[in-house]
């Protein structure tokens, strides 16, 4: 059955649309940020549906900005979980009143005659990744403002793949096409590149340098028939065996460290998992059995390869399991502790 995925959109009675975060949800309500919300002098969307982006920046400071408005405008949004061991914005089933998939409107653009230039875009580029990697068109899907009908001329296209079998092909025909270099299927360059290090650098704890490493290593972002693209894992259902409540997470406070890792295969999807070994304590808090690093953040997703030392700075917390009584420890890249100043680098 198909359940919330990450990425998929919710529109909610009040006009707001959140972007879902992850496969794991509470019964009664879905995690999610808050991402546009309506606005008479909006630059997304046309007509009497314009929209204004409730998260300027991908950045917790932006994040907490939007949590404060909730929380004095509508608290209903506001969620605390003992489970997780942390605030963030839900929204409660009855507050839903429409549920966007991504894999739905890529589908409603294949049949649709009446395409605008972007929209053409999405679709071409669907097309060529679905035939050079060999993954079915309809393990594809469209999120961002394409998905809820919102973009404008400079927007970006936003795609999702389902599965791990279909992600991983992804991953290796996009890397080698990028490597090239040479097609219509490109690596970022130019002004459009200068702005997204510069981006990077102002809000995250990264050298001009640092910046420019990591975004060598991302295979999933590029540029597409002079657009700017991504391509984001998304796990499908049967690839989820946690449950919310499988597990209790508890902060204990912010530690820096130097590791291995020892399986990446899960930092491709959100969120990032890499499992760890050979830890040499830095500073901050520290416990004898941290065994992941684990990313919300975007950025640090499938750049750190098996075997590689990696320095990392983030939330400790440690990892309850109820149903065989294992207590271990994680680091979380992402909290609203740490305020973007948490980190993995590659050494």
């Amino acid at each position: 059955m198909r359940g919330f995925r990450d990425r998929d959109y919710l529109e909610t009675r009040e006009g707001f649309y959140f972007a879902v975060v992850g496969n794991i949800h509470p019964d009664d309500r879905v995690i999610a940020y808050l991402k546009y919300v309506p606005s008479e002098t909006g630059i997304w969307g046309s007509g009497l549906r314009t929209y204004d982006r409730a998260l300027k920046h991908y950045t917790m400071q932006d994040l907490a900005r939007t949590f404060e408005f909730l929380e004095l405008q509508h608290p209903e949004y506001m969620f605390h979980s003992t489970v997780l061991g942390l605030t963030f914005s839900a929204v409660p089933h009855e507050t839903i009143r429409g549920h966007l998939k991504p894999e739905t409107r890529l589908e409603q653009l294949l049949k649709d005659d009446q395409k605008d230039t972007l929209e053409r875009k999405v679709v071409k580029l669907t097309r060529e990744l679905s035939e050079m990697a060999d993954i079915p068109i309809g393990s594809f899907g469209v999120t961002g403002s394409v998905l809820m009908g919102a973009h404008r001329e400079f927007s970006d296209m936003d795609l999702v793949v389902y599965g791990r079998d279909q992600s991983l092909r992804m991953k290796d025909t996009l890397s080698r096409l990028l490597e090239e270099n040479t097609g219509a299927i490109r690596r970022m360059s130019g002004k459009t590149l200068e702005d997204l290090l510069q981006e990077k650098i102002t809000f995250y704890s990264l050298t001009r340098q640092e910046a420019i490493e990591i975004y060598k290593r991302k295979w999933n972002r590029g540029e597409a028939f002079g657009t700017c693209f991504s391509v984001h894992p998304v796990r499908l259902e049967s690839e989820v065996l946690e449950m919310y409540g499988d597990k209790e997470y508890v902060p204990i406070g912010l530690t820096e460290v130097e590791a291995t890792v020892a399986d990446s295969s899960d930092s491709m999807f959100m969120p990032a998992v890499y499992s760890v070994d050979d830890v040499r304590w830095l500073q901050g808090e520290k416990t004898r059995d941290l065994r992941e690093i684990v990313s919300y953040e975007g950025l640090y997703a499938d750049i750190a390869r098996n075997g590689e030392r990696v320095r990392v700075k983030g939330k400790l917390e440690e990892v309850r399991v109820s149903k065989i009584s294992c207590v271990y420890e994680r680091i979380i890249i992402g909290s609203q502790e740490a305020v973007n100043t948490d980190y993995l680098k590659p050494m």
